[in-house]
This record gives structure tokens, sequence and C-alpha cells, in this order.
């Protein structure tokens, strides 16, 4: 089992990627429930086995060391 996350910019797509699930009986951790946006518009949020930065256009996945 598996999630997927597309990060959209209009029509255009910025970033996908495919999660696989350590527990296939719940996809609802693909997108844990925090995000901030920084001084600057800058959005960082949380992702399965890590967490994303999207800045000026720009997405920066963060893979945590134990992912």
């Amino acid at each position: 089992m598996s999630g997927h996350v597309m990060i959209l910019n209009g029509t255009e797509v910025v970033w996908s990627r495919t999660f696989h699930m350590n527990d296939p009986s719940c996809l609802c951790y693909v997108i844990p429930d925090w995000g901030k946006i920084d001084g600057n518009g800058c959005a960082t949020f949380g992702l399965y086995d890590g967490y994303a930065t999207y800045c000026n256009g720009t997405l920066t996945f963060h893979q945590n060391s134990d992912g």
C-alpha cells in the first residue's frame, strides 16, 4: 500500500512523490497535521517520512534520517 502526494502551482505539478506505508491498514499519515508559513511566505509542512519546504517556486523534500 502507498499514498501519493502532489503539490500543484495552478495546473503545474511542482512536486510529486509516492510514500510506501509501513502500516498499510491506514493511509492517514501521509501528511501529518502540521505546517507553518514564515514571514517570507515560505511554507514548511510534515510528510510521512520527512518534511517539505516550498519557497519561491521551489519545493525541497527533507527525508528523516531513519526513513
